[in-house]
């Protein structure tokens, strides 16, 4: 309201500048016109003397309105335009098992987040993660090897079990999705993670999606803190727009890591 408000005083002002200038220019011609021709004037040279700057001035005046809204006309068709192109990015986020990394090595980002907030990206699957993989493929193939017996496979169960409790503990996966739902392709979009860059450029076309998935690991002495996802991007006439998304984790009971809805 105050933006246009202040535009609308700013035209105000326009027309009593151009206003004044006329009343100067018409005091100065009078003036200039009395002194020359003062003896020969009659009534009618006077009327046709005013009524033809009267026509210059409102020539004047129209000709600012007219200049005015043609300007107007053309914002409101740009605007009207970018707004028909315009992305529209939302964000959806969904926490899955650490295993499933595995399988989107090219969607996978392991982002180590330390207890003064310390943030480093890699694309590096840990080590843990990649040991406990293969525990569960063991897992899998000692499930239907007929030699090996029941107390055998329940205590490596056990002990895969008790692995994911402890890691579950010190990584969170986050699945995160960028949907373009609006009328215009972003040709170029960035993410930030608490205003750290993260190297992600996908280009999404209208009606169109990409999948991330973000390793977080914690420092275990961290209880709860917030992280900032930003997301700018630009389209064809690189226009730029951003959003944000802000995600809280927190530890359950078992101290394992979790989305606060």
């Amino acid at each position: 309201m105050r933006k246009i408000n202040k535009k609308k005083n700013k035209r105000i002002n326009y027309i009593w500048i151009i206003a004044v200038i006329l009343a100067v220019l018409f005091l100065a011609i009078f003036f200039i016109f009395r002194a020359i021709k003062e003896n020969n004037l009659t009534y009618s040279d006077w009327l046709g003397f005013v009524g033809s700057y009267l026509g210059f001035a409102g020539s004047v005046i129209l000709g600012y309105v007219a200049v005015y809204q043609n300007q107007k006309l053309n914002d409101d068709n740009e605007k009207q335009y970018k707004n028909a192109i315009k992305p529209e990015i939302n964000f959806v986020f969904r926490e899955i098992h650490i295993l499933n990394m595995v399988d989107m090595r090219e969607y996978f980002h392991h982002i180590t987040i330390s207890e003064d907030l310390e943030i480093e990206h890699t694309h590096i699957i840990p080590r843990d993660i990649l040991s406990l993989y293969r525990e569960f493929r063991k897992l899998n193939d000692m499930s239907s090897d007929k030699s090996i017996s029941d107390e055998e496979y329940n205590r490596f169960a056990l002990r895969y079990r008790n692995r994911v409790e402890k890691l579950s503990k010190k990584y969170l996966l986050i699945d995160f999705y960028l949907n373009n739902n609006g009328n215009g392709n972003a040709i170029n979009v960035s993410l930030s993670l608490n205003d750290n860059k993260l190297n992600v450029s996908p280009s999404l076309q209208s009606n169109q999606s990409s999948a991330f998935l973000f390793l977080i690991e914690i420092d275990k002495n961290k209880n709860i803190f917030d992280l900032k996802l930003g997301i700018t991007y630009e389209n064809i006439d690189n226009d730029h727009f951003s959003n944000q998304k802000d995600i809280k984790i927190v530890r359950n009971s078992k101290g394992q890591l979790k989305i606060e809805n």
